[in-house]
């Protein structure tokens, strides 16, 4: 729980010899799940879904070399974010285990998204522009000029709209009022992150997540809207 409240927050963090917090304590549980729990690990590395990632990063280690002046540092990047998937993913091994890492996720998207809109809300709602591109960007930069936090902007609205989208699929689920009505709360404060950042990208993603969630839970009917929609 606590490796994948961090996630959100790694920015934040200091680095090592140019080596991030998270890639530390990731190395650090590479090193357990290895010497403790070996067998778990390797069959989770051979897992399908891992075994076609394996095959892009040769893929496109092979188009790479035969380039003239070939660049790595992409598919480096590429294969340590599928390490770390695999180590996840082995150290979810049970339902316990698997949400103890969503409920980290979400307290980490949580503590950066309350951050965020409790030092940034009231300069962009002080503030009236023309509604111009322009006007908006520098609304944003200079609301977050001086934020204690190091995260590029599209960045945080990423992981704020993670955190409304994974508290809104709790909410769904969850049979309990109180229970019910504390995720929603949680959710709506990310979700104020979101609009606070002023992210497009942000706002997209949790925009189309939602519909995807909305859809599977038979909440919203794709077709049925589409065709209402040619019949107006």
């Amino acid at each position: 729980m606590a490796t994948t409240a961090t996630m959100p927050l790694n920015a934040n963090f200091p680095t090592f010899q140019g080596f991030s917090s998270a890639f530390i304590i990731l190395g650090i549980l590479l090193v357990y799940q290895v010497l403790s729990r070996p067998g778990i690990l390797f069959r989770t590395a051979r897992h399908a879904v891992f075994l076609a990632g394996y095959a892009f990063i040769g893929l496109s280690l092979i188009m790479e070399i035969m380039h003239e002046n070939p660049a790595f540092y992409g598919i480096f990047q590429i294969g340590f974010m599928l390490a770390g998937a695999v180590l996840v993913s082995s150290l979810c091994r049970d339902r316990r285990a698997f949400y103890s890492g969503l409920y980290g996720y979400i307290l980490g998207c949580v503590i950066l998204t309350a951050i965020v809109v409790l030092t940034t809300y009231g300069k962009v709602s002080s503030v009236s522009v023309t509604g111009d591109f322009s006007s908006t960007s520098s609304l944003r930069l200079n609301a977050f000029y001086d934020s204690p936090l190091y995260d590029n902007i599209n960045g945080m609205a990423f992981f704020a709209s993670q955190g409304a989208l994974l508290t809104l699929i709790f909410v769904l689920n969850s049979t309990k009022r109180l229970q019910k009505f504390i995720l929603l709360g949680i959710s709506v404060l990310c979700m104020v992150g979101i609009f606070v950042t002023m992210s497009r990208s942000g706002l997209t993603i949790f925009v189309l997540a939602s519909a995807a969630v909305f859809n599977t839970y038979g909440i919203i009917r794709p077709r049925f809207i589409i065709s209402q929609w040619c019949l107006y």
